[in-house]
């Protein structure tokens, strides 16, 4: 049997499952995307904070040996691609690259490079993708953490809603299901939600015609037993008749009234059988 509440409650269900997985998959993306280009933005900013210090001083020196914050190395090179500082001397980084952003590939993975011209010195500050992409991941995941608790908490709201909503359908069938056999009083109405109305009033509409039928049913048993009365009334006097001595003729008589009688009866058995 097919329940109208778990029907709705599993659409709804599904529905808010959908539109908060598809919301969390879309903070997640933009998180994500929001993340880089954060990360972009201080690679971007951490050259130009060296290229500046680099003015009026050999670019060698004076610089950080790492930015341990976010993993980036620091390589200064000349114009003719010779490096002049590298500040993880054994890390596995990228060669000189063009100038701005770029992604580069090296042995060891792939590098978020930002290379920025100082003085005749090309400043190269570069972070690995593994590493951005890690902390990127963690910095979105963060962003999604409340769909956990949300769509969950969304899931029993439904549910409770759902109850509440069909609870008078409910209430109806209960109704229904308590009343006596012989009770076809009207079923009340009031308090009925609009969409259940019409089918109380049908409900109503067939107790009415049952009453209907039923009074029908009464007044023609009862004019069946008044028919019935009247023949079995004069087949008891005939059989009397017969009883008593009489002449052959009189015998004869009483036998055609007590037939014609039984066919009467005959009659009206039929036709209650006919109605039954």
């Amino acid at each position: 049997m097919t329940s109208l509440r778990n029907t709705l409650l599993a659409w709804l269900v599904a529905a808010v499952v959908l539109v908060g997985c598809g919301g969390a998959w879309a903070t997640y993306r933009n998180s994500l995307a929001e993340a880089n280009a954060f990360f972009d933005y201080h690679l971007r900013e951490t050259a130009m904070l060296l290229r500046d210090r680099a003015l009026g001083f050999d670019a060698a020196r004076g610089l950080p040996s790492e930015v341990p914050d976010y993993d980036f190395v620091v390589q200064v090179w000349s114009l003719d691609g010779v490096r002049i500082y590298l500040s993880r001397p054994h890390a596995v980084v990228p060669g000189l690259t063009r100038l701005g952003l770029s992604t580069e590939e090296t042995p060891a993975g792939r590098w978020r490079v930002f290379g920025v011209e100082a003085v005749g010195r090309v400043i190269q500050v570069a972070q690995p993708m593994d590493v951005r992409e890690q902390r990127a991941a963690r910095m979105a995941l963060r962003t999604i953490a409340p769909f956990a608790v949300l769509v969950p908490a969304l899931v029993l709201l439904v549910a409770w809603i759902v109850r509440r909503v069909v609870r008078p359908v409910q209430s109806f069938a209960d109704t229904l299901r308590a009343r006596h056999p012989d009770d076809l009083t009207p079923v009340p109405v009031a308090g009925l939600p609009d969409e259940v109305r019409p089918v109380a009033m049908s409900v109503n509409d067939l107790l009415a015609r049952l009453r209907d039928a039923l009074e029908r049913e009464r007044l023609f048993i009862a004019e069946a037993a008044h028919e019935l009365r009247t023949p079995l009334t004069a087949l008891s006097l005939q059989v009397q008749s017969l009883a008593a001595d009489g002449s052959a003729a009189e015998q004869r008589s009483a036998v055609q009234s007590l037939q014609s009688g039984m066919a009467r009866v005959t009659r009206l058995v039929e036709q209650l059988l006919a109605v039954a």
